[in-house]
Formats: C-alpha cells, sequence, structure tokens
C-alpha cells in the first residue's frame, strides 16, 4: 500500500531552484509528480568555454562538454586533453508574501566539469580519420537554495487547510498532515445540532481576521545535485561528417528541509502550530547519447543528438513532525499544552524522465571566430513515476495535465585573437508547465568570458547571469461549494523573484 505523503514541498523545491537554468518549482501540497520534472530540467553547464557560449555545443565540438551533449564532437579532436572546472556560485531569492518582502542569498563553491578526452590518429589512407574516447563527470542539476516567506493572514490559516480537507475527503484517505492535524488536536469532529450530520471543524473556535491575524512563517532550504558520468566516443570520417554515442550514469542527492509555523494573536488558548519535514533523497540511472555533425562546407557545421530517457532509481526518507500548543485546554478530562505527532516513513520509486532532442549550426568566420546556436525540444509530460508499492497512475495522469512540450534555445558568439578568446551567450528555458499562472516563468540567462590557449594548455573564464520568477503557496485550497466560504478559502501565494551569479574557470592541458 501506497505511503500517504502529500509533500508540500515535495520536489524542489522543487528545484528547488535548480541551479539557476531551470524553473524554481516549489508545488504547494504537491506529490511525488513534480519530482518527474525536477529531475528532468537539466542545466548541464559543462566547460567555461560552452557555459561563455550560453551553453551551446551540439554542433561545435571539439570540447570535452560533447561527451555528455553530443559526442560526435569528440570527433574533432586531434590530440588528447584533460581538464577541470571549479565555479562559485551566488543564488539570491526575493519572496513578496502578503505585503512582507524578504531577501535572502548564499554563495556555494562547486565542481562544473571535469575529465579527460584520449585521442587516436590512424592517418588519411582510409575514410575513418581517427575517434576520440572521453570520460567526464558534469553537474546537470544543483539544488542548493534557501528562502523564508513570513506574513500577517488575515483571511485563513493551515488549519482552514486541513478542515477542508477533512470534510471533502473520507478519513480513511486522508493526507497525511491532515491525520497529523487530527491527532494533535488542531481539527476535531463535531456534530450539527440540527441535521445530527458530523463534520470537521477547528477544535479552538479562533478564526483569523483583521484584528486576529496570523503569523505565518515558512522557512525552506534544499540541498544536493543530480550528476553524470558521460562514458562517450566519437569517430571523425574525413573531416566531414563525425559520428559519437556515449553512456551516461547519474548519481542523485537532494534534501529538503522545511519549518513552517503559525503564531495566533489572540493566543488565549491556542498559541501556536508547527510542522517540521526534513525528506532525503538518493537515486541512481542511466541514459544513452548518440549524436552526428555534418561539415557540408569549410565555414559551416551542422550537428544532431539524441539523449534517451533517463531511468533513475529513488530511495526516500523523510521524517516529519507536527506540534501544537494549547494554554492548559481542557479537552475531554485532559490538559492540553504541547502535543506533538512524528512520523518516519521509506519509500522506494522510479522516475523515468523523457528524452531530449538537440539541433545546431555553427557558422565560423574564418580565423576569427564563430556563431553558434542551439535549439533543444523536450516533452515534460513524458516523465513516468512506478513503484512496487504503487503504479502511481494518479501521478502520471497529474505529469500529463500539468506539464507541456517545450523548445529551449541557446546562442553563442567566439572572437579570436591570436591565442586569445573572447565569448558571449544567452540561453532562453521555456516554461514546463501547461497552464502557467505565474508570469514570464522562462528563465533567461547571459554570459561573458575570456580564453587563452596555445599547443599545451589552455584556460577560460566565464561571468553568467540567470533570473527567474515563480510562486510559492505554503498550503492550497480546493474549490469550494460553500459560497460563504469562497472568500475566506483563498489561497496565499509567495511570489519570488531569483537569480544566480555563477563564475567559473577551466584549466586544462594537452598530451
Amino acid at each position: 500500500m501506497r505511503v500517504k505523503i502529500t509533500l508540500f514541498l515535495s520536489a524542489w523545491m522543487a528545484i528547488a531552484i535548480s541551479a539557476a537554468n531551470a524553473q524554481v518549482q516549489i508545488p504547494g501540497a504537491a506529490d511525488y509528480y513534480e519530482l518527474g520534472l525536477l529531475f528532468s530540467q537539466y542545466d548541464y553547464k559543462g566547460t567555461a568555454r560552452i557555459q561563455a557560449l550560453g551553453g551551446a555545443q551540439i554542433s561545435l565540438g571539439g570540447d570535452l562538454s560533447s561527451a555528455l551533449s553530443n559526442p560526435a564532437g569528440l570527433g574533432f579532436y586531434n590530440k588528447s586533453e584533460a581538464s577541470f572546472t571549479p565555479s562559485i556560485n551566488n543564488y539570491t531569492i526575493n519572496s513578496d508574501y502578503l505585503n512582507s518582502n524578504i531577501g535572502e542569498s548564499q554563495t556555494k563553491f562547486n565542481f562544473e566539469h571535469f575529465g579527460a578526452a584520449f585521442h587516436k590518429n590512424y592517418g588519411h589512407d582510409s575514410g575513418f580519420l581517427g575517434g576520440t574516447f572521453a570520460v567526464t563527470f558534469t553537474k546537470v542539476n544543483e539544488f542548493n537554495n534557501h528562502f523564508t516567506v513570513n506574513g500577517m493572514n488575515t483571511l485563513n490559516d493551515i488549519l482552514d487547510h486541513f478542515t477542508q480537507d477533512a470534510n471533502q475527503i473520507n478519513s480513511d484517505n486522508w493526507p497525511l498532515y491532515t491525520e497529523m492535524a487530527y491527532n494533535v488536536y488542531l481539527i476535531d469532529q463535531f456534530e450539527d445540532p440540527q441535521t445530527n450530520e458530523l463534520f470537521y471543524d477547528r477544535t479552538i473556535q479562533e478564526y483569523p481576521s483583521v484584528d486576529t491575524p496570523v503569523d505565518q512563517l515558512d522557512e525552506i532550504t534544499t540541498s544536493g545535485s543530480q550528476n553524470q558520468w558521460s562514458i562517450s566516443y566519437g569517430a571523425n570520417f574525413q573531416d566531414i561528417l563525425y559520428l559519437g554515442a556515449g553512456l551516461g550514469i547519474q548519481s542523485l542527492r537532494y534534501d529538503i528541509e522545511k519549518y513552517y509555523e503559525e503564531n495566533y494573536a489572540s493566543g488565549n488558548v491556542l498559541m501556536n502550530m508547527s510542522l517540521y519535514e526534513n525528506i532525503s533523497m538518493r537515486g541512481s540511472g542511466v541514459n544513452g547519447t548518440i549524436g552526428f555533425i555534418v561539415r557540408p562546407i569549410k565555414q559551416l557545421t551542422i550537428g544532431a543528438s539524441v539523449i534517451t530517457p533517463t531511468l533513475i532509481t529513488m530511495s526516500e526518507d523523510s521524517r516529519i513532525v507536527m506540534e501544537s500548543n494549547f494554554d492548559n485546554f481542557a479537552y475531554n478530562n485532559e490538559t492540553l499544552n504541547r502535543v506533538s505527532d512524528e512520523q518516519l516513513f521509506q519509500f522506494d520509486y522510479q522516475i523515468t524522465t523523457p528524452a531530449r532532442f538537440n539541433a545546431g549550426a555553427t557558422f565560423f568566420i574564418n580565423k576569427y571566430g564563430f556563431l553558434t546556436g542551439d535549439i533543444e525540444y523536450v516533452n515534460y509530460s513524458n516523465s513516468r513515476l512506478d513503484s512496487q508499492d504503487d503504479p502511481l497512475n494518479d501521478q502520471d495522469r497529474l505529469i500529463k495535465a500539468e506539464f507541456a512540450d517545450v523548445l529551449n534555445y541557446k546562442l553563442g558568439l567566439e572572437g579570436r585573437l591570436g591565442n586569445f578568446r573572447a565569448r558571449a551567450g544567452y540561453s532562453l528555458t521555456k516554461s514546463p508547465y501547461r497552464n502557467d499562472e505565474v508570469e514570464n516563468r522562462d528563465v533567461s540567462k547571459f554570459s561573458f568570458g575570456l580564453g587563452y590557449r596555445n599547443s599545451k594548455m589552455f584556460t577560460d573564464l566565464v561571468a553568467s547571469y540567470a533570473s527567474g520568477k515563480s510562486n510559492y503557496s505554503p498550503y492550497t485550497f480546493a474549490p469550494e461549494s460553500n459560497e460563504n466560504l469562497q472568500e475566506f478559502y483563498v489561497t496565499p501565494v509567495a511570489n519570488l523573484d531569483y537569480n544566480n551569479l555563477s563564475v567559473a574557470v577551466s584549466l586544462g592541458f594537452f598530451f
């Protein structure tokens, strides 16, 4: 039987804010379907050179980033190479909740990419000129973020959410948090004296109002990353056709810590309630990549690649604690003060992410540089979830209903002067939501970089800035049939603005 967890935060936060090239996906009262999106939105940055080009790389070649995106690009090598790319990232999130604004930022050090390419030259006596085998490590997602929402709510509180759930859903199928709210006496069952019908309501009849607002605080921290080891090979045929294939092995770590608290202005009986969640997820997955690049004329290369669906096996451990604090509340011959309920869960499941289709073209301006661009197609509604405990068919239906297919765009420019390089790039990651109520949830990223290379070594530097918008609700309400309650059962929403400033450097040498 499936574990009854309806995560308030379940996915990314949901993105977390996935590094900062993926949308912040922060579901309110969300479930596992959001994870299918979170772990499908890749931000495979690669080397500093590729980052400075806006991530455009499908038709470019000659870079270790090709091992993941299009292994055919490895066929451009004419010598072996090794490099590594550390970075410093500054993440900022500003929340606007019930007319209260909070801005927070943090700085993290990361390793974005490292690896080696081993080239073998076969000469010009046959059509096959040579090939390159590469092993690389690439960070494809990052989940390090922290934000807080805080405000005074005069319309409703989380107890209203619990009572609506309790009345609309049979008690045998209550979501976990509603069941816990009942266990800590936040809600209770009553009998209508006129109809003798049973219903659920707040145990303490203190409702939020203009005179007695509820102080709501929600603090969320996420950490972890999604990484891929790529084992790839690219071949060169007459400097005209390049073919490649690769195997990807992923590892995933995603941790969520969430603390939600409500403090009541009157405080006559119920002083406050709190909800603490600690969710730890670990996973491993596998995928494959195939691709080609063709050079119809000397100044032009055209490429395409397919990254197969990634099958990820997940294991989740959760600890959830709900607590209520009363002021000597007399209840059924008991005196209630602090009451808590703790739940521990372990759940194993599988996520299948959608395939990714990439195409790109690069135009070379003789020895002075080039212009390159990529288009990526991803259909997020093709994500799938499964478990031995539950087929999760309801979650797959939500994936189909909520998520859409998108086209993402990347553009890069490089100028050359002797051994020196100057680069600029732009990428646009489109919103994956079918009916997106957030204005402009697309993520834009701008990047600039410099480079130097000679016959023995190279170094590249990039600075990039990504920004986007999203929203977050600490709890939600279903449509209410009772007209008297509709004006009160309005889901509170925090508007989030976020950005990521990243500086990365690649150091490499030829051998």
